[in-house]
C-alpha cells in the first residue's frame, strides 16, 4: 500500500514575510539612529529577500485584511524614514568625499 504524505506548504506566508521586513527595518533604522553606518550593508541585505517577498505579495493584493494594510502602511513610513537618513547622511559626506577627490591623484590608466 502507498502511503500517502501530505506535503508542507512552501509558499512564502506573506504576512510572516512582512512582519519580519518591520521587524527588519526597525533594526535598520535604530542601526541608522546609533550612527552604525558600517552596519547598513549587512541588513540591508538581510532584509532583501522579505522586501521582494512582501513587494510581490503586495502586487498580487494578498494584504487584503485591514489589520494588514495597517501594516503594510506603517513598513512603507518606516522605509520612507530610512531612504530620509540615508538622504541626509550622504548630503553629510558627499563633501568629504568631494574634498578628498581634489586631492588624490585619479587613478592611472592602463
Amino acid at each position: 500500500m502507498l502511503e500517502s504524505r501530505i506535503l508542507p506548504n512552501t509558499l512564502p506566508d506573506p504576512a510572516e514575510h512582512l512582519g519580519q521586513l518591520s521587524d527588519s527595518l526597525g533594526t535598520l533604522l535604530a542601526a541608522i539612529k546609533a550612527g552604525e553606518w558600517e552596519r547598513f550593508a549587512e541588513l540591508a541585505d538581510k532584509m532583501a529577500p522579505e522586501m521582494d517577498i512582501v513587494q510581490s505579495a503586495a502586487a498580487d493584493r494578498k494584504f487584503d485584511s485591514a489589520d494588514q494594510r495597517v501594516k503594510v502602511k506603517a513598513v512603507l513610513g518606516m522605509l520612507e524614514s530610512a531612504i530620509n537618513e540615508c538622504s541626509a547622511r550622504k548630503n553629510q559626506i558627499s563633501p568629504l568625499i568631494d574634498a578628498l577627490n581634489r586631492i588624490l591623484p585619479p587613478p592611472s590608466k592602463p
